[in-house]
């Protein structure tokens, strides 16, 4: 069952949480299930680097300024594009456990092609990721199975 965790460079950033779960629910639907907010998944496959690190990307969407998401015409997860991106790692020992590494946003896809200083710290952020112990890591803050059904109702 998968574990999500988030950067703590990141944890003030809007809906962050909602990521977070959205990340859990897709990969623990095996990548079948895109929740309404999330749309394409691929790694960096120009990057030899990114790719040993195990660093991939969601696009996701904002609401407008109704609360409603607009992906066009398509409703298929996989072919919903947008110029955000949810970064996330799998940890190279425990297939199991991921973390939130970076948001881009806006003009996520003009931000990485040109500034290859942000891939190096997504890199750098999963090699980290990579050398803690999974024992400690679960001390940290999460999400999870038991987390989510253990939340109080809103």
């Amino acid at each position: 069952m998968a574990i999500v965790f988030i950067d703590e460079s990141l944890t003030n950033i809007p809906n962050i949480q909602k990521l977070a779960v959205g990340v859990f629910i897709f990969e623990i639907s095996n990548k079948q299930t895109y929740p309404d907010f999330l749309g394409h998944f691929s790694d960096f496959n120009e990057s030899p680097q990114a790719k040993t690190a195990q660093i991939f990307k969601l696009h996701f969407i904002k609401p407008d300024e109704k609360g409603i998401l607009k992906w066009g015409r398509t409703k298929n997860g996989f072919n919903r594009t947008s110029d955000n991106f949810v970064v996330y790692t799998r940890h190279i020992f425990f297939d199991d456990l991921y973390k939130i590494i970076g948001i881009v946003t806006p003009e996520a896809h003009k931000k990485m092609r040109e500034n290859q200083n942000l891939l190096n710290s997504f890199i750098e952020k999963a090699e980290a990721f990579h050398q803690e112990r999974r024992n400690e890591l679960l001390k940290l803050p999460h999400i999870s199975m038991e987390t989510l059904n253990n939340k109080p109702p809103k």
